[in-house]
């Protein structure tokens, strides 16, 4: 399976090493037999399985080149990786879910950081948020709210968390603030999500509209 180099090159905020680079590990991928397909950031609305990942938050959207997705008969879940050319750290803080901050710098003062081509490399460079291993030893899922517009937290907790949890389903959503004027907001997001459990439990086919 070949994928269209065109939208690797045609990322505007990618300089030309990156787009070198990343062209480079992709053969590499499909030489493994993995999938892999990308998506330029103009497909995502028209694409049903990326529409979730826009909008989660405005910074995230505007900093978003792109996205590339792998898939293979081994992995439970597609893996999709969200193409930046900001700094690395500063993207992450606008993601909602601490378990999703995963990173790899491919290139850092204009110096390749990995070795083209080189897939171990590349897996050795994947570097996890100091907030993931905190989750993976609590079974949580942690977001912190104090980020996010109320607009922001509906649509995560609507669109993004059911993904989340469907990997993770023994895993116990924690909202987090710093904000006294936040925890009501918190009691209300937990009453809500309660009471949806308790609905599929209960085999209901009533369903909850989520709204803040």
């Amino acid at each position: 399976m070949n994928f269209d180099e065109e939208k690797i090159t045609s990322m505007e905020n990618l300089d030309d090493m990156i787009k070198e680079y990343l062209i480079g590990v992709l053969y590499s991928l499909i030489n493994k037999d993995f999938n892999a397909e990308v998506f330029h950031k103009k497909e995502f609305k028209n694409t049903a399985n990326l529409q979730n990942i826009i909008n989660t938050s405005e910074y995230i959207d505007k900093h978003l080149s792109g996205v590339i997705k792998i898939k293979d008969k081994n992995l439970n879940f597609d893996i999709d990786i969200l193409l930046t050319s900001v700094e690395v750290d500063s993207y992450l803080k606008a993601f909602d879910y601490s378990i999703c901050k995963i990173m790899s710098v491919f290139v850092k003062d204009n110096q390749y950081i990995l070795q083209k081509n080189n897939i171990p490399d590349f897996l050795r460079n994947i570097k996890l948020n100091d907030e993931i291993y905190n989750d993976v030893l609590n079974n949580q899922i942690t977001f912190n709210i104090d980020r996010f517009t109320k607009q922001e937290i509906e649509k995560s907790i609507r669109n993004h968390y059911p993904r989340i949890k469907e990997k993770y389903p023994n895993f116990i959503l924690k909202l987090k603030s710093e904000k006294a004027n936040n925890i009501q907001l918190i009691e209300s997001i937990n009453l809500f999500l309660e009471l949806e459990e308790n609905l599929k439990k209960n085999n209901s086919s009533e369903k909850l509209v989520f709204k803040i």
